[in-house]
């Protein structure tokens, strides 16, 4: 008769693990690794950023459009530092779309703030014509046609074209100088 127990006595231990030895070469390859993928990954995360920014600033002309459209009103984007009132900083202090029922391309007491928009990360600049606001009439068209860049010096930056018509388009623009 056998036995279905098999004797353990003569195996000798098998100890499970790495040696210290290994460890360093694999911190070693990993750390060569990222250091060359860092750099790369930088740059993806930079152009990201600028054209979400970019996004997100033509969502604030989105808006304005469609609620001038639905209202039958005039629907102004502003530059905005405070959140509260228009200023002259650049797109990128910051932006407000409000309901623009008295002084066009001013925020007046009655008109209704509809969405505020934080400034850009720093570094990142929004630059445009010397228009510091855009109002949509009822039928949906702008009082200006601007082009406004998002770019960051020595990355590809975004672009936002605003066309006479109201319509919109948003397109890569080249490396930042």
């Amino acid at each position: 008769m056998f036995s279905s127990k098999k004797s353990t006595a003569n195996k000798p231990k098998v100890y499970q693990g790495f040696t210290l030895v290994e460890l360093m070469v694999t911190i070693s390859i990993v750390a060569i690794l990222g250091s060359i993928a860092l750099p790369g990954y930088t740059a993806i995360m930079t152009k990201q950023r600028l054209s979400s920014e970019n996004s997100n600033l033509m969502l604030d002309f989105v808006l304005a459009r469609s609620e001038a459209l639905t209202r039958a009103t005039r629907v102004t984007v502003c530059q905005s530092a405070d959140g509260a009132t228009c200023s002259t900083g650049g797109w990128g202090t910051g932006r407000v779309v409000f309901v623009d029922r008295t002084t066009a391309g001013s925020i007046d007491a009655g008109d209704e703030i509809l969405k505020v928009s934080a400034a850009t990360a720093s570094g990142d600049i929004m630059s445009a014509a010397a228009t510091t606001a855009v109002s949509y009439n009822a039928a949906g068209i702008p009082s200006a046609n601007i082009t406004i860049v998002t770019c960051k010096s020595g990355y590809t930056g975004a672009k936002l074209v605003i066309y006479p018509t109201g319509r919109l388009r948003a397109d890569s623009y080249g490396v930042c100088i």
